[in-house]
């Protein structure tokens, strides 16, 4: 009889002794995982920030090309405005200091 119990206790014994260790193993299992996760998640975030600098970027270059074509376009406007008000700018000189005088004479 005292065999049968010392084999009982000893069956208990290595019982308590596996799930001791099994609860262990899940523990390292489950840190390994959330390191894992944690690089995985730490990845993620690095590749996102990539993506969107590589987004941020080309929107960048995207939008300097419109203002150079803007600039370019407005510099175009402002010779051509130019070179009409060179055009009429003897014209209305002439036409405005006749004007003048004419307004001058008229009055002495």
């Amino acid at each position: 009889m005292e065999d049968i119990i010392k084999k009982i206790i000893q069956i208990d014994q290595n019982a308590y002794e596996n799930k001791q260790n099994a609860e262990r193993t899940i523990k390292r299992y489950e840190e390994k995982l959330e390191d894992i996760f944690e690089d995985l998640r730490w990845e993620i975030l690095e590749r996102a920030k990539e993506e969107v600098k590589s987004q941020e970027q080309a929107e960048i270059e995207d939008c300097t090309a419109m203002i150079e074509d803007l600039e370019t376009a407005c510099q175009k406007d402002i010779k051509r405005v130019e070179m009409q008000f060179q055009q009429i700018y003897p014209v209305i000189k002439k036409e405005l200091l006749a004007h003048i005088l004419g307004e001058y004479l008229g009055m002495v």
